[in-house]
């Protein structure tokens, strides 16, 4: 699932250019900028995440879960598309979840999807340690041959496993980091990383980054889950400091007015490409933001507004989590671009321009690249 930029990344004007300029002389003449001194110029711009389908149907599932407690399995399968009075409109799909069991597949559970091919099960545990092997199936529907998903294996552990907590967070909560496991080994090289606008941008990590999310039109249950987890991830990483300032009904349409008024520094949503063209095609994703020139740092640009949209209506199957290549993956690109961070230029990197099953975990690049736009890179003004 290719991950590719909309537009090249920026360069300040020539007026901006010295606009810089004027205020490193004001600052040599007359001793530090008052604040009406500082240059005013922002600049805007964001990276789009296309995909194409790996498969008409995919499962997710923890790798691991606590005996006695309830395993959720998450997938997407391509749905059909039919006639009505309204035009052509997509049907939800039959799907079957099936456990390997005795050397046989036994049927589960069953649902239906919804229209643009979500679906999800809840399976007990069961008391005993184990591993369990579970795939899921679309029995041949309108045109539609019948399809099967690869294996998900889930480990029962009797270890007590939080697997809701990132089902639940509450307003003006901080969200704990996730740490990488000890052992973790990131794909090199860890040079290739850049920001998002030319001179650099990041956000101020002396204070908080406060988002806000808007489920309207999320594409499955457990959407919200893989935002928190996302940003968790990126801030043991970087070090920087996520609180969520609860649900909002803004959306990044265009322009910063559309999210202006959530009143926080970055707003998660869903749109159609209807609703949002640069969603059209192949595109499932916009992250982006707004910078404000700063002085006397180690980047030009100062995030100020963050936004990340992600398409209500992908018209493929994406696998949600981050089990490999999928939501998560692309949830964790776009976040970064609006935290200040460009595309990479290899393969193995998680900002590399293509999502594939290399680069769904981040990369040595990816890496070095939080630390650049993270705390340790000291505070902006």
């Amino acid at each position: 699932m290719p991950l590719t930029s909309d537009a090249r990344r920026r360069r300040p004007s020539a007026v901006v250019a010295a606009l810089a300029v004027l205020g490193g002389l004001l600052v040599a003449a007359g001793g530090p900028a008052s604040e009406a001194d500082r240059p005013t110029t922002s600049v805007r711009t964001s990276d789009v995440v296309r995909m194409r389908a790996s498969a008409p149907i995919v499962l997710t599932g923890p790798g691991s879960a606590s005996t006695g407690s309830r395993v959720r399995l998450r997938g997407d399968v391509v749905t059909t598309l039919v006639r009505s009075a309204a035009g052509k409109r997509a049907r939800p799909r039959p799907v079957h979840l099936l456990e390997r069991v005795g050397g046989r597949w036994k049927q589960v559970a069953r649902t239906n999807s919804s229209r643009s091919g979500a679906f999800a099960f809840r399976v007990a545990a069961g008391n005993a340690a184990t591993t369990r092997t579970f795939r899921a199936e679309a029995p041949a529907s309108r045109g539609r041959a019948k399809v099967r998903s690869r294996t998900v294996r889930v480990t029962m552990t009797a270890t007590a496993v939080d697997a809701g907590a990132w089902e639940t967070l509450a307003p003006g909560t901080m969200v704990a980091p996730e740490p990488l496991p000890a052992d973790y080994q990131p794909a090199p090289p860890a040079s290739d990383w850049s920001y998002l606008f030319d001179e650099g941008s990041r956000w101020n990590p002396c204070a908080p980054v406060r988002w806000a999310y808007n489920p309207d039109q999320q594409t499955y249950d457990g959407a919200f889950a893989d935002v928190v987890r996302a940003y968790a991830r990126i801030s043991a990483a970087s070090g920087l400091q996520f609180q969520y300032a609860g649900r909002t009904a803004a959306g990044y349409r265009g322009a910063d007015a559309d999210i202006t008024g959530a009143s926080v520094d970055l707003v998660v949503s869903w749109a159609t490409a209807a609703q949002f063209p640069k969603l059209s095609g192949t595109v499932v994703g916009v992250g982006g933001g707004t910078g404000r020139s700063t002085l006397d740092a180690d980047v030009r640009w100062r995030m100020v507004l963050g936004y990340l949209v992600l398409d209500a209506e992908p018209g493929m199957p994406i696998a949600p989590g981050f089990d490999g290549s999928g939501w998560g993956q692309i949830m964790q690109h776009e976040i970064l671009h609006a935290l200040g961070l460009g595309h990479a230029v290899t393969p193995t990197q998680l900002m590399y321009g293509a999502a594939t099953a290399r680069n769904a975990r981040f990369g040595a690049g990816d890496l070095t690249g939080m630390t650049r736009i993270g705390s340790g890179s000291g505070c902006l003004s």
